[in-house]
């Protein structure tokens, strides 16, 4: 098993009121009826986990309440949403079989209006123009860049370390009577944690002074230009304002290695069922883990879904639009890559300052964590 990779990811802030967006569908004509997909306020991660404050989910079920919004041949209509490997967004519309003689592959999502540029933004979509798709069979759309508020490794062995337990440190106040006597309070208990990354690339390393969202540049050397939110410089500017992120030793996206390939028996939204299996529940081993499934919808869809308990043959996780084994025929995979929540400590971190490996164009970066509390 190749040495992990791991992914920082920040969090991205919905204001009050939401973020709402057009979408233009058909229903007797092309591009008849509109509907508006709202992102509840919140705070979010473009995480792909199925939890509650997973972005690409709550663009995948407002995309998919808004649809189904229209009544009549979208009652059932089905918004998926994923991140693929190459670290874009891909948006599909379901084709459902109710909509046979009607237009239904023919679908706009309107960037350019309402909030549309702030969500494009987070999802690496230009929103200078409309996407748009005309009469095509499930149709969907990938983002021009790399999704934002994630920073990823791009070569194994890159997180040199990170302490594998945070560090608990106590509040203590201590007063030593002259005769030796010793008083002891302690006030809190608090973590710490620390990070170091290795034999970074430029282009992931630097961002010329840019942040999520914004067109990149070329480098003052004229060296490879940067790519629009690759840079671990994009998540420094949003942690140095105290935004709070997830690390994951390992954030691979690419379906393998898995750390467990199998075939369920049942599954409900919830639940799927393995009776082959007697996994560890003292402590529950797969509890935090990623369940993945390649084909989770009418055609080649994955989805992720962290798991939340289970027992010696039962993963439970959030709540999903349909039941696993509706469309997979019971394949799936557990994928071991938990994080934990921090901040930086900014009596540590007050610079973006990477140091660089002599003549390579390498470069080292380390920074000191507090364990985020909210």
């Amino acid at each position: 098993m190749p040495a992990s990779r791991p992914k920082i990811l920040t969090v991205v802030t919905v204001p009050t009121g939401g973020w709402v967006i057009p979408i233009q569908i058909s229903a007797a004509t092309e591009y008849d009826t509109t509907v508006n997909a709202t992102i509840a306020a919140g705070d979010y991660f473009v995480s792909w986990d199925w939890q509650s404050d997973d972005f690409v989910r709550a663009v995948a079920t407002s995309f998919t309440a808004a649809v189904q919004g229209a009544g009549g041949a979208f009652a059932n209509a089905l918004v998926v949403s994923w991140v693929t490997a190459a670290l874009k967004i891909r948006i599909r519309f379901e084709d459902d079989t109710a909509l046979t003689g009607v237009p239904k592959r023919s679908v706009k999502i309107r960037w350019t209006q309402n909030n549309g540029p702030n969500i494009a933004a987070v999802l690496g979509f230009d929103s200078s123009a409309d996407d748009a798709k005309t009469a095509e069979d499930n149709p969907s759309f990938l983002s021009d860049w790399q999704h934002a508020y994630g920073w990823y490794s791009d070569e194994d062995g890159q997180l040199e370390s990170l302490d594998p337990e945070d560090v608990p440190v106590a509040l203590v106040s201590q007063d030593v009577h002259p005769a030796g006597a010793v008083k002891t309070q302690r006030q809190a208990l608090r973590y710490r944690a620390s990070m170091s990354l290795a034999y970074l690339s430029r282009g992931i390393t630097w961002s010329g002074g840019i942040g999520y969202g914004v067109a990149s540049v070329w480098p003052r050397d004229g060296s490879a230009g940067y790519e629009r939110n690759a840079a671990l410089e994009c998540w420094w500017r949003e942690a140095s304002h105290g935004k709070r992120f997830r690390i994951y030793r390992d954030g691979t996206m690419a379906v393998l290695p898995a750390d467990m390939n199998a075939t369920a028996t049942a599954s409900s939204t919830t639940t799927l069922t393995d009776s082959a299996k007697a996994w560890d529940t003292d402590p529950p081993r797969w509890v935090g883990r990623l369940l993945y499934l390649p084909t989770y919808s009418l055609t080649d869809s994955p989805i992720r879904a962290l798991i939340s308990s289970h027992t010696a043959t039962v993963l439970t996780f959030n709540t999903l639009p349909v039941a696993p084994l509706t469309y997979d025929a019971g394949t799936y995979q557990i994928w071991d890559q938990p994080y934990q929540t921090y901040v930086l400590d900014m009596s540590d971190a007050k610079e973006f300052s990477c140091a660089e490996l002599p003549g390579i164009d390498k470069y080292n970066f380390g920074c000191k964590l507090l364990r985020y509390t909210a």
